[in-house]
């Protein structure tokens, strides 16, 4: 393994096969920022396609989880570039320096959180989830709050859902332009 040191300047860590531990980032990384059922999934797949040139049509869901890794999902992770880029659906933090924040119309998000859990659950209570019972990290309008006011001062571009729908080559020029591409 080599050593690399962390984003906050801390004792190197040591990476094993060239694996990082998930919590390290550098300030350059760039993170894939939204709450659930947001269109994060979907644009990690159009973000491996634009930097690392895979198809998402036909990339099997392991590549995409090893080129752009879901924080929540992975442990470890292998840098690629001098940038990396993760998915993630954390409340702001201060290690998230450059941030692509994916925002959908929140009624749109409860129907579909709705039908994500039922799936998984059985039948939910919409009245209550719209309430927040049962959400993860929070309530959709805390989320957006939280991110909106940018309490650390991250380096974030705001990305609607809809854009990404209605003018997808105009929001992604937006989003190529914001991490240098």
């Amino acid at each position: 393994g080599r050593r690399l040191a962390n984003a906050q300047g801390a004792a190197p860590t040591m990476s094993i096969n060239g694996l990082l531990p998930i919590h390290e980032s550098l300030p350059r990384d760039v993170f894939v920022c939204s709450y659930p059922r947001s269109g994060a999934t979907w644009f990690q797949n159009l973000l491996a396609g634009i930097v690392y040139g895979v198809d998402p049509e036909w990339a099997h869901d392991s590549l995409i989880q090893d080129l752009v890794p879901d924080v929540h999902y992975k442990q470890h992770f292998k840098r690629y570039g001098a940038t990396a880029y993760f998915k993630s659906h954390d409340l702001p933090c201060a290690r998230y320096r450059r941030v692509v924040y994916l925002v959908r119309d929140g009624r749109d998000v409860m129907v579909s959180y709705r039908h994500f859990l039922s799936a998984l659950q059985g039948p939910i209570d919409f009245v209550q989830l719209v309430r927040g019972v049962g959400l993860s990290p929070c309530p959709w309008h805390e989320h957006v709050e939280a991110w909106l006011a940018n309490p650390h001062g991250a380096d974030m571009i705001v990305v609607r859902y809809e854009d990404l729908q209605e003018t997808p080559v105009a929001a992604l020029q937006r989003v190529c332009a914001f991490i240098g591409l």
